[in-house]
């Protein structure tokens, strides 16, 4: 890959994912209430799974290409960018906007679980290596069956015209998406790994910061998405699912190809488990999320991505 060549396959990879992770998630939606599950859940999983299809596919191809340094950045920088930036400018932009932090109580403990047990494995193994895959898979699972379950509870019919959408043309549309985001995926990760080569920089920071920031686009348009329809519980549904499955899909699936080693990144790992805890004051108290915690949040982040590159 020439020098042009590099740069122009990060800009169409980066496109790419943001056109069709926006795709997806407006499609993802209506999926979501043909199968009757909650907004909650739509947020959680449905969105927050099609918003982290971006990290899943670029942690895979980077396993299968041999630069697992920078998928495993991609999803530790990921986590961290949907809480200090994506969070951060939802609180600063639209802070008179409910973000429903009180009904999100047991989706958080679960996000806090999973970093929690990513951190273990950062600092017993070193690695996550093909079983401990499978563990995060099968924890996957779990998680889907218990917020399907829950998401189904609560259930109200959506005050849209979704469900007159023919269901077939909801499914061309969501593959069309995935084609999408898998073309964009592997855009990336060529073009960035190249970028890393030409510059001598380390792949892993590569990943936690330009990656990062490119897959993390999706969550940023579903924020907007989600702003703009006044549902704040599904801007924090977002967040809090796309850091869940970033963890447990895209380290879970690129684990069960090639050991992805974490050493090295264990102070990322634990910035991403620092920043979870943080949030926790908001679940019982929403009213101290306000503009001012955006602000720090935002210019905490500016502070970490200039770190990585001093």
């Amino acid at each position: 890959m020439i020098s042009l060549n590099m740069y122009l396959a990060t800009i169409i990879g980066l496109w790419l994912l943001t056109h069709f992770g926006d795709a997806l998630v407006e499609n993802a939606t209506k999926l979501g209430h043909h199968f009757k599950v909650s907004d909650v859940f739509i947020g959680v999983v449905v969105i927050g799974l099609g918003t982290s299809l971006p990290e899943i596919l670029t942690a895979l191809l980077a396993a299968l290409q041999g630069t697992a340094a920078l998928g495993v950045g991609n999803v530790l920088g990921s986590n961290i960018a949907n809480i200090l930036l994506i969070l951060g400018l939802a609180l600063f932009l639209f802070h008179k906007t409910p973000l429903g932090f009180n009904k999100a109580r047991l989706d958080y403990g679960i996000m806090v679980a999973v970093t929690l047990a990513l951190l273990f494995i950062a600092f017993i193994w070193g690695e996550v290596s093909v079983w401990q895959g499978g563990i995060l898979l099968a924890f996957l699972t779990g998680v889907l069956y218990a917020l399907m379950h829950k998401g189904k509870q609560h259930f109200e019919e959506p005050d849209t015209n979704t469900a007159k959408t023919p269901i077939y043309n909801v499914y061309i549309a969501t593959l069309i998406a995935l084609i999408g985001l898998w073309l964009g995926a592997d855009f990336l990760v060529r073009g960035a790994s190249a970028i890393a080569l030409s510059f001598n920089i380390p792949e892993e920071v590569v990943g936690l910061s330009l990656v990062a920031l490119g897959t993390s686009l999706p969550e940023l348009a579903a924020t907007i998405s989600s702003y703009k329809a006044r549902n704040g519980g599904m801007i924090l549904g977002n967040i809090i699912g796309s850091n869940i499955l970033n963890i447990l899909a895209a380290l879970g699936v690129a684990g069960l190809f090639t050991p992805l080693s974490l050493k090295g990144l264990e102070a990322n790992v634990l910035l991403v488990f620092g920043v979870s805890i943080v949030l926790l004051p908001f679940f019982f108290k929403p009213m101290l999320a306000n503009r001012w915690v955006g602000i720090l949040f935002l210019l905490s982040y500016a502070g970490y991505i200039a770190y990585l590159y001093i």
